[in-house]
């Protein structure tokens, strides 16, 4: 999925299902937006279509799983933020810290960022 990032240009794409957000991306922004509440509802596993289809282990193991996606969006400039109800868990790519390996997570939410990715 990552790789069809760089072909998007300029404009914008929002995917929603049954009225819930699910995908939001902004190219000039070089922003992909996902919402696990719409992901839940599609019956997609996101932690496979993100290519961490291992879907093994705890939050530590996802975390070193997703440092080399991370790094990939952030050299191509990209940026992807995995919201739960509008509340932000995890941010990586571009403008994330690269003092945390560009990846930043809400660590109250971390339960739910494991649920989701897998």
């Amino acid at each position: 999925m990552l790789g069809l990032l760089p072909r998007f240009k300029s404009g914008g794409l929002s995917v929603s299902v049954n009225g819930a957000p699910m995908v939001r991306l902004d190219s000039e922004s070089r922003v992909l937006s996902i919402e696990a509440d719409g992901i839940k509802q599609s019956g997609i596993r996101l932690g496979k279509m993100l290519g961490l289809g291992r879907g093994r282990g705890g939050v530590g193991t996802l975390l070193v799983e997703s440092e080399g996606m991370a790094r990939r969006l952030s050299e191509m400039g990209w940026t992807l933020t995995l919201y739960d109800k509008d509340q932000r868990l995890l941010s990586m790519g571009n403008r994330a810290s690269r003092l945390t390996g560009h990846m930043t997570a809400n660590p109250l939410k971390l339960g739910r960022l494991l649920e989701t990715l897998r």
